[in-house]
């Protein structure tokens, strides 16, 4: 993260640009499940399924919705299931 930082800062400093940007981008690649929110975006907003790990156990499931605490999917049994963020160890696009 410290080599991102810098890296920014460099950058922002060669296009003369002000430092108020880069640090808001590193500040939320930062944020806790930052990354984790990206992929369940992603597979809700493409249709895929997301291979989700939660508790040492692997789900494949669909996005349905994605809330600020949880996650709404729903399994290839058409069953529905209501996931807290913080439970989800790992996810993946399939």
């Amino acid at each position: 993260m410290v080599l991102a930082l810098l890296l920014a800062l460099a950058t922002s400093a060669q296009a003369g640009a002000g430092i108020s940007a880069p640090v808001d981008a590193v500040a939320e690649a930062q944020r806790p499940g930052a990354d984790l929110r990206g992929v369940l975006e992603a597979g809700r907003r493409e249709r895929r399924p997301v291979l989700l790990r939660v508790h040492g156990k692997d789900l494949p499931v669909t996005v349905v919705r994605l809330q600020e605490a949880a996650v709404e999917v729903r399994r290839p049994d058409h069953s529905r299931l209501l996931i807290r963020l913080d439970r989800i160890e790992s996810a993946a696009l399939l």
